[in-house]
């Protein structure tokens, strides 16, 4: 009797686990609001059961339960994988309350979890992907993981609002990161602006400082030219600026396309602008280490194409190339302390009779070569 009695109260207790909740019982679960009860249940009703009501009902509850685990900060792996089930439900799918509530779970958890590839993935394929939202997840991630996940920042880029996501550092190093995948460096003006339509809203630019594009362009390299190019087919570079980069650019190792182009012509429009040659010059002779990788020799040897630019610069900027002279021979004789160090890097290359030697006074030549062997 004892194990009959044992065996139907374990048959009891089973039916009850089995229990499915009806329409009724989810009705008294959403007025005592049992986010977690209900949500349990919320699949036990029938789909053909499924009405308006069963819709709303759930809807609200889902939404409650992504609330309550923010307030609650209850931000773990079960609860951002029970969020994300629910996510793929095409009645919660389709409910913006329930959407943005799931995304601002999802910032909080990939904030604690930045390296978490899977989730995030399944984020991304889920999500409505709220820009703002997008945008802070991509600047907590794990920077080794951060360049395969630009899909997150494009459409903060590409929104009315992206001037505040430009005027960050992260915003700023993702669109240059996009800019350079994306735009070449014999792209015309045309070109540019047309690629840029799927990349940036053109207010974008405005959330660079004059100090965060001066920087972009203190060195003149690939992605120098890709964002000069770019800021200049929409305006967004002063005549000063531009000109101290094409200066800089002819300096270091020009290659021939747009840019080169650009620099020759214009050094000669500045041999007939003193006043504003002299801002430039102001510019250059503030770069650390001073620009003038055309100076240096190769196995002894100066490259032909870096001869007929320091011919240039001679005959229409000549106190660019006075002052890089002037500054090897103070360091070398110690009249003037260089905290850094010398900033002329190719002094004696630059010093040889083919190389810029020859548009040297000998005065200078003799004083350089005579501190040079007191050191």
């Amino acid at each position: 009797m004892r194990q009959s009695f044992c065996f139907i109260l374990s048959l009891l207790s089973l039916q009850a686990l089995a229990l499915t909740y009806t329409l009724a019982d989810l009705r008294v679960l959403y007025s005592e609001k049992s986010y977690n009860e209900y949500m349990k249940h919320h699949l036990d009703v029938r789909p053909s059961k499924r009405d308006f009501e069963w819709k709303k009902m759930t809807r609200e509850m889902a939404t409650a339960q992504a609330d309550e685990f923010i307030k609650k900060e209850q931000v773990t792996r079960e609860n951002f994988n029970l969020l994300t089930k629910y996510i793929e439900n095409k009645n919660l799918k389709a409910y913006a309350f329930y959407t943005l509530a799931y995304s601002k779970f999802a910032r909080l958890y990939f904030k604690k979890c930045n390296n978490c590839i899977k989730d995030l993935d399944r984020y991304i394929s889920h999500s409505a992907r709220y820009p703002d939202i997008d945008f802070d997840i991509y600047k907590n991630l794990n920077n080794s993981i951060k360049s395969n996940y630009d899909n997150l920042v494009k459409a903060p880029l590409k929104s009315n609002d992206s001037i505040y996501y430009c005027k960050e550092e992260q915003g700023q190093k993702a669109l240059v990161k996009i800019l350079v995948d994306e735009i070449g460096r014999e792209d015309t003006k045309d070109t540019i602006v047309k690629k840029s339509k799927d990349i940036f809203n053109p207010d974008c630019l405005n959330g660079f400082s004059k100090e965060d594009i001066h920087a972009l362009l203190d060195k003149a390299d690939y992605t120098s030219e890709i964002i000069y190019l770019t800021f200049r087919a929409f305006e967004k570079i002063d005549d000063i600026t531009s000109d101290t980069y094409l200066m800089t650019y002819l300096l270091t190792s020009p290659k021939p396309g747009p840019i080169m182009n650009m620099a020759w012509n214009q050094i000669e429009m500045l041999s007939a602008n003193y006043k504003k040659r002299m801002k430039i010059f102001d510019n250059l002779k503030k770069q650390y280490p001073l620009s003038g990788e055309i100076f240096e020799r190769k196995n002894g040897k100066v490259a032909e194409k870096s001869k007929i630019i320091i011919k240039r610069f001679a005959e229409n900027f000549p106190e660019y190339l006075n002052f890089y002279g002037e500054t090897c021979l103070n360091f070398y004789s110690g009249k003037v302390k260089f905290a850094r160090g010398n900033p002329a890097l190719h002094c004696d290359d630059f010093m040889a009779e083919e190389v810029a030697g020859k548009w040297m006074s000998d005065t200078v030549r003799l004083k350089y070569s005579g501190a040079k062997k007191i050191n």
